[in-house]
């Protein structure tokens, strides 16, 4: 298809916390700025995604809502597309969804296109205070309403386009884009050795770890209780979080109760993840919600082998025995078992670690998922729906 100009895409997020979320944002920005398309930023609040915007030099409005319910930022949305003559707003969040859909209705050259990062009921029924929670079931149905006005949905796994299918969301334009890294910039990235002395971690130690936010639904703490049950067999064990959150101080509490002190590395956030990913022998997913995390691909792509708990979009990333390994939600033994096999069996460990490369480099590559998002704006823009 060809087109007189650039099409105009702004990207709308609350800008609060970096998130999955804000990753997939800047890829798309990143790879797809020039090849057709300009892109803006539209920030709900200030913080850290707007100062990466800022240092990056992406164009940028921040609103600044001023509170919980404020009809005034649709508005001040929908002056932003005006002004910038912005073609497709891309929402990526429950929060975003609202006020950017909201926000195209006043400006009717803009078409939306929404990204579904995670089932909202759920996140949101674990996100709001008790008192709200009522709420919840009235919102999400507004919140179909609003996803029947996008000219494109994309989901980034099957799981959650199963469940918005079941809720009543029409089927022919849902589009399952699965997230994607490049494998080769990780690798290039990776420095596991200067990770390791930054640490004091020894080339003896074996080292476990996670990263992302700390947080109640990443259930951290199931890591160190996993670990408890094997440190007294292995003297050599080293667990690391990179990350901060509401959780941390919660985490270094239970990490003392358990002894694990001494055991526990808290490296704080990270904005070189690819080269904090390398340093590990092997990476934990602990949480109890989860769609399509990046950082089990980006652990894949650097041929770190996996253990996740098996929920939400995960299975989709990991097959059993062959690209990872797989527990139940929030099973001490379980993982523990796991954890004590994988330090046993360094060959099993480069096995996983190598067919999870090749998992990665065949079906979720960031080109993959950049050439389909491509073709969603085209259509988008063109009236396909």
């Amino acid at each position: 298809m060809k087109t007189i100009r650039a099409i105009r895409v702004a990207h709308i997020l609350g800008g609060g916390i970096l998130c999955g979320a804000s990753q997939y944002v800047m890829k798309i920005i990143k790879g797809l700025e020039g090849d057709h398309f300009t892109f803006r930023l539209i920030c709900i609040k200030d913080g850290p995604l707007a100062d990466e915007a800022r240092a990056l030099r992406i164009p940028l409005n921040v609103i600044n809502k001023s509170r919980t319910a404020d009809p005034s930022t649709i508005f001040k949305i929908a002056q932003v597309l005006r002004a910038e003559n912005i073609d497709l707003i891309h929402t990526q969040t429950s929060n975003s969804n609202f006020y950017g859909i909201l926000g195209s209705l006043f400006y009717s050259p803009c078409r939306p296109i929404v990204t579904l990062h995670a089932y909202y009921k759920e996140i949101n029924q674990k996100a709001v205070r008790a008192y709200v929670r009522p709420l919840i079931g009235t919102g999400y149905r507004l919140e179909l309403l609003l996803l029947k006005r996008a000219a494109q949905i994309i989901t980034v796994s099957e799981s959650i386009r199963d469940r918005v299918i079941s809720d009543g969301l029409k089927t022919d334009y849902l589009t399952v884009i699965p997230n994607g890294v490049d494998v080769d910039a990780y690798n290039r990235q990776a420095d596991k050795a200067a990770v390791r002395n930054e640490f004091g971690i020894k080339p003896t130690d074996i080292l476990i770890g996670t990263a992302g936010r700390l947080s109640e639904e990443k259930n951290q703490g199931l890591i160190l209780k996993a670990a408890k049950g094997i440190v007294n067999k292995e003297e050599h064990l080293k667990i690391i979080f990179f990350g901060a959150g509401p959780e941390e101080k919660n985490l270094k509490g239970l990490a003392a109760e358990l002894g694990l002190t001494s055991r526990v590395i808290f490296a704080g956030w990270r904005n070189d993840i690819a080269k904090c990913l390398s340093a590990l022998d092997i990476f934990i997913l602990s949480s109890r919600s989860e769609v399509a995390p990046f950082v089990i691909l980006e652990s894949m792509a650097l041929e770190i082998p996996v253990i996740a708990t098996n929920v939400g979009g995960v299975s989709e990333m990991i097959i059993p025995g062959k690209t990872g390994l797989l527990t139940n939600n929030n099973d001490i033994e379980q993982m523990a078992g796991f954890i004590a096999q994988l330090i046993a069996d360094p060959d099993y460990r480069k096995k996983l670690g190598n067919q999870g490369k090749r998992l990665v480099t065949e079906q979720f590559s960031e080109q993959s998922m950049l050439e389909a998002t491509r073709k969603i704006y085209l259509n988008a823009y063109h009236g396909k729906n």
